[in-house]
């Protein structure tokens, strides 16, 4: 009993100076209604012992803030819902697989961004500069809103007929023309 109970507290001594060390590297993001985040977390990798608790992001540089310089940020599985990056500069950011549900991406300059498997529901893209931008099997833009965005190129999205028929602004995708 006694070696069983300082078993169990070494592994939570453990775990804490682990988690502590993580989140003095890890990198915060501010959220639409002003509240900041810290750390931001990672949608894959869990805690060992317990599964259900998700771990810090590894993502180390700038803050996720309103015109912060990201580029080439290595942002992908980030859990990042209600994000504002308005006027933000993600050119050539890692984003596969993260959830941007209901961030605020206008202005922002995603100039070769990856956004493949992102979730983008609700967020809005309103004027950002999407050229170039990888959004190959973007499953999740219901209620997104592009109205303004230019150089969009979308001629490899996948495009679910039911997100297209909730997005804010489907008559964007009317204007693709292919090759």
């Amino acid at each position: 009993m006694m070696i069983t109970h300082a078993l169990l507290r070494l592994t939570i001594t453990a775990c804490l100076c682990i988690t502590a060390s993580v989140q003095t590297l890890a990198a915060s993001y501010e959220k639409t209604d002003g509240t900041i985040v810290d750390p931001i977390l990672n949608l894959q990798e869990a805690c060992c012992y317990w599964p259900w608790i998700p771990t810090p992001h590894s993502y180390s540089g700038n803050n996720l803030a309103p015109s912060a310089d990201l580029t080439n940020a290595n942002l992908s599985n980030a859990y990042l819902p209600y994000t504002n990056l308005t006027q933000a500069n993600l050119t050539n950011a890692n984003l596969t697989q993260a959830d941007l549900s209901d961030a605020d991406l206008s202005d922002a300059w995603l100039r070769d961004v990856d956004l493949t498997d992102a979730n983008l529901t609700g967020a809005n893209l309103s004027f950002a500069n999407l050229s170039d931008a990888n959004l190959i099997n973007l499953k999740h833009w219901e209620y997104a809103t592009f109205t303004g965005a230019f150089e969009l190129h979308l001629l490899a999205v996948t495009i679910n007929a039911n997100d297209a028929a909730r997005s804010n602004d489907f008559k964007i995708f009317m204007d693709i023309r292919g090759p």
